[in-house]
């Protein structure tokens, strides 16, 4: 890969965050990342004040062939990173840094909605906005991804999308997630997906859909119609507390808790969730036992960017019961640093019972 594809890759990356994230003045590049991986910080005033930078891990895709690492934090923590009171991570260095500015990475953009207009507005997106960008988003990241069906029957109160991805993992089932309002997406969001071959079964009434989901009030986005610029608007800046979030055990533990309600509350079939503790207080580790779960042998977490009210990142497996079993065992092994010597057990009837008791660490 050549330095100026790389190059290409940051600029499409640091326009995507502009895109997504109002907050965002600026991208910094940090090039001694050299061919191995790429080095950002995002200054973001919207952000939650840390006093250091805790750059997250995103594994390399096939649109992004180079491992991530991004760290996000204030104006305020920008100026007292250059002037050296709050460190660079390690291996980080000042002499080859490049700075994206919002105005430029838009002006340079070709999905740039009114470039070179200094008159455009910054109106409220529609619902039909905002799911469109969420399309364009899911189309970027997933490549197998060939469309997304909308649901408008929970127009007003919720949105409902069904994604057809060819590299997903065949249920005969349409299996949903819930996703709580943001100010990202500030609306209520079920999403499911379903192989190309699952959705043809579900148009001929073999594999039905969610109870309340009908399709004759469905939209079909399709991929290339997704990446029409003009109906992707700015976001309105959201209104955020600036206060210094307090990361203490306990509000971790609060943030670990709701988390797992919501997950059992959605998710019936998921029997207990396992918090593997970061010392270092940096991200949330959550293992889901769940029977209707798709058996691999391994597991593989996701990504969950921080919200206002979970201001850590977190990181989700799936296993089924029997892959638990051999995990205990040490037959499918941990994802790197997760240690069961520092696992919590958090049982569905205890948690759902009881949002204000301690967790009671049980290895069974």
């Amino acid at each position: 890969m050549s330095t100026q594809s790389i190059a290409e890759i940051v600029r499409r990356l640091a326009r995507k965050h502009f895109e997504t994230e109002q907050g965002i003045e600026r991208v910094a590049w940090f090039k001694n990342g050299g061919m191995e991986e790429i080095r950002l910080i995002l200054v973001n005033r919207n952000t939650f004040p840390e006093g250091r930078i805790l750059p997250f891990y995103q594994r390399p895709t096939r649109e992004i062939p180079l491992p991530v690492q991004i760290g996000d934090i204030t104006p305020e923590e920008w100026e007292k990173t250059q002037s050296g009171r709050i460190p660079l991570p390690d291996g980080w260095y000042w002499r080859d840094v490049e700075i994206l500015e919002r105005e430029k990475a838009w002006r340079e953009s070709p999905d740039a909605v009114g470039a070179g207009n200094e008159n455009s507005t910054c109106s409220t997106p529609s619902i039909e906005d905002l799911v469109l960008r969420l399309a364009r988003e899911h189309f970027e990241i997933e490549p197998g991804i060939e469309r997304i069906i909308w649901f408008k029957d929970g127009l007003q109160e919720e949105v409902r999308l069904l994604e057809v991805n060819r590299d997903t993992f065949p249920a005969d089932q349409i299996m949903t997630f819930y996703h709580r309002p943001s100010w990202e997406f500030p609306l209520s969001l079920w999403l499911a997906d379903a192989t190309p071959a699952e959705w043809e079964k579900v148009k001929g009434g073999e594999i039905f859909l969610p109870e309340g989901w009908s399709l004759h009030d469905a939209q079909i986005i399709e991929r290339a119609a997704a990446s029409v610029a003009s109906v992707f608007a700015p976001l309105p800046k959201p209104v955020v507390n600036k206060e210094k979030t307090d990361m203490s055990t306990q509000r971790i533990e609060e943030m670990v808790r709701r988390l797992a309600r919501e997950h059992f509350e959605v998710e019936e079939d998921i029997e207990r969730i396992i918090w593997f503790k970061d010392d270092e207080r940096k991200k949330i580790r959550l293992l889901e036992v769940n029977r209707n779960s798709i058996p691999e042998d391994l597991i593989l977490t996701i990504y969950l960017k921080p919200t206002r009210e979970r201001p850590l990142p977190a990181l989700m497996g799936d296993i089924t019961p029997e892959e638990w079993e051999k995990v205990k065992m040490g037959i499918i092994p941990l994802p790197e640093g997760w240690s069961l010597d520092n696992a919590e057990i958090l049982e569905r009837e205890e948690v759902l019972q009881s949002s204000d008791s301690n967790l009671q660490p049980e290895m069974r």
